[in-house]
C-alpha cells in the first residue's frame, strides 16, 4: 500500500480528533431530518397550487436562477471570508469543512462524517420556513400560486443542494454511472484545492453563476 501524502494525514487527523466531539451524532438521522423537512415543505406548497397560469409558471425558472445567484453570493461572500456578523458561517465552512475534506480527501468514509457534508438541521429550518416565509409574503403581492411555486422551487433548489453536496463526497464508485456527475464532482474537487478555494468554483450545484462571473474552473 502506498503511503498516504500529508493532504490525506492532514484531514485524516482532523476528521478523528473532530469526530471526538461528537458524542451520539448520527449522520443517518441528520439526513432523515432534511429529507423529511423537505419532503413535507415541498408535498404541502404543492397542494396549494392551483390551476396556474403561464404567467405564473415562470416563477419556476426565475426562482432557480435567483437561488442559483443567492447560492454563488453566499459561497463567494461570507462562507468564505471573515464578514461581521458572519463568522460563524466562515469557520463552518472555509475552517472545518475545507479541513475535513480536502482535495484529495473528499469521500466520507463512515455516516458519523455526514455531520461535514449536511447543513447543521438549524439552518434546514431556517431556509425552508424562511422560503414558506417569502413564498406567503411574495403571494400577498402577487397571486397565491406565484408565492407558492416560489416556496416549492426554493426549497427544492436547497433539497438539490444538499443531494449534490452529498454525491460529491460519496466514495466514488456510488455515483460513476450518474448523468454530469463526474464534470460536477470535479468542479467540486477542485473548490475543495486550499489553493482555489476562494478563487473558482463557487456553485454547489449547477455552475450558472460561475460561468456567468468567470469563476468557473474546469481543471
Amino acid at each position: 500500500m502506498p503511503p498516504l501524502n500529508s493532504a490525506v494525514m492532514a484531514a485524516q487527523d482532523y476528521r478523528r480528533k473532530y469526530l471526538a466531539t461528537l458524542g451520539l451524532y448520527s449522520g443517518v438521522v441528520h439526513g432523515s431530518f432534511v429529507m423529511a423537512v423537505c419532503g413535507a415543505v415541498i408535498g404541502f406548497t404543492v397542494s396549494r397550487i392551483s390551476e396556474p397560469s403561464l404567467l405564473e409558471w415562470l416563477t419556476v425558472p426565475s426562482t432557480f436562477i435567483f437561488a442559483n445567484l443567492f447560492e454563488y453570493s453566499v459561497h463567494r461572500g461570507p462562507m468564505h471570508h471573515r464578514i461581521p456578523g458572519f463568522k460563524f458561517i466562515f469557520e463552518r465552512h472555509a475552517v472545518e469543512h475545507h479541513r475535513y475534506y480536502n482535495h484529495e480527501s473528499m469521500a466520507f468514509e463512515s455516516e458519523r462524517d455526514l455531520k461535514m457534508v449536511f447543513f447543521p438541521a438549524a439552518a434546514c429550518l431556517v431556509i425552508t420556513l424562511g422560503s414558506l416565509g417569502l413564498g406567503w409574503a411574495l403571494g400577498l403581492l402577487t397571486s397565491p400560486n406565484i408565492g407558492w411555486f416560489y416556496a416549492v422551487t426554493a426549497v427544492a433548489y436547497y433539497f438539490n443542494y444538499e443531494i449534490l453536496h452529498f454525491a460529491y463526497h460519496t466514495p466514488l464508485h456510488w455515483t460513476r454511472w450518474l448523468p454530469g456527475m463526474s464534470l460536477l464532482r470535479r468542479l467540486h474537487t477542485t473548490h475543495h484545492d486550499p489553493s482555489q478555494m476562494s478563487r473558482f468554483n463557487f456553485n454547489i450545484t449547477y455552475p450558472i453563476a460561475d460561468w456567468v462571473f468567470g469563476s468557473l474552473s474546469r481543471r
